[in-house]
């Protein structure tokens, strides 16, 4: 998205206000290409509850707002004056609030200098799986209370283990190349989300969070679906390599391998 096309939607967008009329909120919409027809794809069950999808709205994306944002429109065509009822009690302007940040965010960082490397030997899953090697296949790392994780490199796989990771098959290091894909998505930063207590899609597990990330590009999982947590042991992994910060709550890029992303 470039920056020019990003400041027409932010203008479009803070146009719009608790004034506006439904149908300035559908043509608004229309005109910056942001109806999601498909937006009960988004949506964390096949009965919608729009309580329950709006609870998702703190940690959505860019999509998922236009998502939301679809589904009052949507119920409206179903259910005339919805839309105004919703408007006028504070569903409505929260997601344009945040679809506006979000575009600043993107508008705001040269996106075009952090990317995914070309050439596949900064693939965070290379870098690891050999970093591993020159360890002799098992190394130490540590939480961010020093709780210590064994982790050893599976001969003849592209897989690794460890103990407090008892999934089958074990994961392999592309679920590295995933997790980074996702912090260059949200500019190099991301909350390490909750896997144990929430299901694919609700708050704390969305796919902007790396657990969230993890269960929908890694392993496959569809919203609604439980997720195994792994994030623990996998942030130590990333911090060890020298890839992610390890961080409360979050895991961030390190200087020196943002600026392999700027430069590869």
């Amino acid at each position: 998205m470039v920056k020019s096309r990003i400041s027409k939607k932010i203008d479009a967008l803070e146009k719009l206000s608790l004034n506006s009329s439904v149908s300035e909120f559908y043509e608004t919409m229309e005109s910056i290409g942001d109806i999601k027809f498909n937006y009960y794809d988004y949506m964390t069950i096949h009965a919608i509850d729009c309580k329950r999808e709006l609870r998702r709205l703190p940690g959505a994306n860019y999509d998922l707002c236009c998502a939301l944002l679809t589904m009052f429109l949507r119920e409206d065509h179903f259910c005339n004056g919805s839309f105004e009822r919703r408007l006028a009690s504070g569903d409505v302007m929260p997601i344009i609030e945040r679809m506006i940040q979000l575009l600043k965010n993107v508008r705001n960082t040269d996106s075009s200098m952090l990317k995914m490397p070309t050439d596949s030997k900064y693939f965070p899953s290379r870098i690891i799986c050999e970093k591993l090697a020159d360890c002799g296949g098992s190394v130490m790392v540590h939480s961010l209370t020093g709780k210590p994780y064994k982790i050893s490199a599976m001969a003849g796989s592209d897989a690794f283990l460890c103990d407090q990771l008892p999934i089958h098959p074990p994961y392999t290091y592309k679920v590295f190349d995933v997790i980074v894909e996702l912090l260059i998505r949200q500019n190099g930063k991301a909350k390490k989300g909750l896997g144990r207590n929430a299901r694919l899609g609700e708050p704390s597990c969305e796919d902007t969070t790396v657990v969230g990330a993890i269960g929908k590009f890694y392993a496959g999982k569809h919203d609604g679906e439980s997720v195994f947590d792994p994030v623990f042991v996998l942030a130590s992994i990333l911090d060890w390599a020298g890839i992610a910060h390890n961080r409360r709550g979050y895991i961030e890029l390190t200087a020196r391998y943002r600026s392999i992303l700027s430069n590869k």
